[in-house]
């Protein structure tokens, strides 16, 4: 079921289940063996057995541990990610008491799967790596399977995509290599985490390939849970190649699976899709078509709440906002919207903040709100700094975590190699000059091994450098770098007494772009206007990447009648579309663009202000143009006080 949280994420970023296969070579006792059968068909009334179990009476530490592990498992097949935690912890707690090394590590493995659908997965990674490093030395291949899907699962719900499709792709060839062993995962199991993976990838079709040989397989083998996730998976990738119709096949019969099997969330998922494509069907919605839709999303929103899955909670509270403001409610679609920022503050959803403020803003300014619209889009500003803030430190914890890692394990190799060195030079004595030479290649193999480490580690320094400087799409400059070098020149400026213009570029439309021709598309368009821009503009000029179709473009030393005059010109070279954007009729790219000449008094964030202003007055008087101060008016705005 983790499966459909992650789907979710990537609409707007994460579980995705492994009941039983993390104990398909645990020698569990008859009655818990039993019960761990029916975890995929009736999990909650298999939770209902066990918990009932352990409140009669105290049981022996390796019973409740077994009770506890299968417990764990109902838990996460519900969806019920803080439980399934808790018992796949106790277990592991009691695991640890019996001293059984084989139960310990399958109940690591439980505690990573459990951390996958925490809010914080990373502490799952320890515990996977453990349980496979214990299987791979003592040839456990069932616990080296489950092992794997546990460390795939968690890397990719923290969105490290290229290292949780290495380790599916493990378990896969590890279940092709043992066809005919029942302890190893089946590939067909594995193949609905590939499909997975390549879906969030936009591999739509490889997705596709991946679902029907798990589903097949689930058919065959009666996992309906399984079966019913792999069905939201076709249905999600056949939606996003615009099949509408097996889109809808897939979705439904998913749903009435879920609903069969008394799965409220499972059901919530599916009803949250089927709502987002009648949306994104229907322009304008009737009364009668509202009210069907908010009644449904009412109950989804219920669902989630009650199951603390707040992150599908704002999800669906969006839906419903959406909905509203389809039907011009927009007054209704406010109230949403703010619900939902109450909940994203409350439990740190700083990216759905993010997105919040920006619809809050577009209500505001439908409502000819402008000032209240203004007002959230620089909270708007300020939530997505913080939000890369965050992420970027989440990210050099991982890299620094990574790094020490890396230091131990060098560190244990040259020790290793040291007393190897000892043990050699005692037996030198009595050794020929054989042994003599074997040993200095080996200690001039050790150097070679180091100056490699030494290159590897500086390329893959350059490497993170340029990723945390440049946009991964487009190539330029990304916000966080664009905006350094713009305050640096404003400070040139001021130096020097130099014109500079600065200007933000929007895309018209782009959402109708991406909801007309798909996202591939919307792509397509940001890498030509990235190219087009490093053609018109000079070397010396900053061009950054500053939101989803947004461009800051900084030109030094060039006053308002120039820079205008160049943003025209490259505006007219947009609209000569290259052959492959032409494949895409009624494909027409138009900028609205705020330039300013830059007051040096001002600071980068006063400037964006104004530049930002001027956009919405390109968009508000028609789109497709440039609107500019005239030279040192900034009427309205007052400098930072220097």
């Amino acid at each position: 079921m983790r499966r459909r949280i992650l789907a979710a994420f990537l609409l707007i970023s994460g579980l995705i289940t492994g009941v039983n296969a993390t104990a398909r070579e645990l020698d569990l006792p008859e009655a818990q063996a039993t019960l761990l059968k029916k975890v995929n068909q009736s999990p909650l009334d298999v939770i209902e057995v066990i918990v009932a179990a352990l409140a009669e009476k105290p049981l022996p530490a390796k019973q409740e541990a077994y009770y506890q592990y299968v417990l764990s498992d109902a838990y996460y097949a519900s969806i019920l990610g803080p439980d399934a935690l808790t018992a796949a912890l106790r277990a592991h707690e009691l695991a640890i008491q019996t001293g059984d090394e084989t139960l310990l590590h399958w109940c690591k493995v439980k505690v990573a799967m459990a951390y996958d659908m925490a809010q914080d997965a990373s502490p799952g990674l320890e515990y996977g790596q453990s349980a496979l490093d214990w299987a791979q030395q003592n040839q456990n291949p069932g616990m080296e399977s489950a092992s794997l899907i546990a460390l795939g699962s968690v890397n990719l719900t923290l969105s490290d995509f290229a290292t949780a499709l290495s380790y599916f792709k493990a378990a896969y060839q590890l279940a092709r290599q043992h066809p005919d062993n029942q302890h190893v995962a089946e590939a067909a199991h594995v193949a609905s985490y590939l499909g997975l993976v390549h879906e969030y990838q936009r591999e739509h079709r490889q997705a596709i390939e991946y679902y029907l040989e798990s589903a097949d397989y689930y058919r065959a083998t009666h996992n309906q849970i399984e079966l019913a996730n792999s069905l939201y998976g076709l249905g999600k990738a056949y939606w996003s190649l615009q099949d509408k119709a097996q889109a809808l096949a897939h979705y439904n019969e998913s749903m009435a699976i879920s609903e069969a099997l008394g799965d409220t969330q499972g059901a919530a998922y599916t009803a949250l899709d089927l709502v987002g494509i009648q949306l994104a069907e229907t322009k304008e919605l009737n009364a009668t078509e509202l009210y069907d839709i908010a009644q449904l999303l009412q109950k989804t929103i219920a669902t989630f709440a009650r199951a603390d899955n707040h992150n599908m909670q704002v999800n669906a509270i969006i839906k419903l906002a959406f909905a509203y403001r389809n039907a011009a409610r927009y007054e209704q679609a406010l109230v949403q919207v703010n619900n939902a920022l109450v909940i994203a503050h409350k439990f740190g959803l700083l990216q759905k903040k993010v997105n919040l403020l920006a619809m809050q803003g577009e209500l505001f300014a439908r409502m000819n709100n402008y000032k209240r619209a203004y007002e959230a889009a620089i909270k708007r500003i300020k939530a997505a700094a913080e939000y890369r803030d965050l992420t970027d430190k989440t990210q050099l914890q991982q890299l620094y975590a990574e790094m020490e890692v890396g230091k131990v394990k060098h560190n244990n190799e040259l020790l290793a190699a040291q007393n190897a060195r000892q043990q050699a030079e005692i037996k030198v004595a009595k050794r020929d000059k054989t042994i003599i030479f074997l040993v200095v290649a080996t200690l001039a193999m050790l150097c070679v091994a180091i100056i490699v480490l030494y290159v590897s580690a500086k390329r893959q320094h350059k490497l993170t450098l340029t990723l945390a400087q440049t946009d991964e799409l487009t190539g330029l400059l990304n916000r966080r770098q664009a905006l350094k070098l713009f305050e640096r020149e404003i400070t040139l400026a001021r130096r020097h007494l130099q014109p500079l213009c600065m200007a933000i570029a929007d895309i018209d439309d782009f959402k109708i772009i991406n909801d007309t021709f798909g996202h591939q598309a919307g792509d397509e368009v940001l890498k030509f206007v990235a190219a087009k821009m490093c053609d018109c503009f000079r070397g010396s000029d900053i061009i950054g990447r500053i939101g989803g179709e947004e461009f800051l473009l900084a030109f030094p030393g060039v006053k308002t009648e120039s820079a205008v005059t160049a943003l025209e010109a490259f505006m007219g070279e947009c609209l000569v579309l290259p052959e492959h954007l032409s494949e895409y009729q009624g494909l027409t790219i138009t900028f609205s663009i705020g330039l300013i000449n830059v007051d040096t008094r001002f600071d980068s964030t006063t400037a964006l202000g104004i530049a930002d202003e001027l956009l919405y007055q390109a968009k508000a008087e028609g789109k497709a143009r440039v609107v500019y101060k005239a030279e040192n008016d900034v009427s309205g705005f007052a400098p930072k006080a220097m």
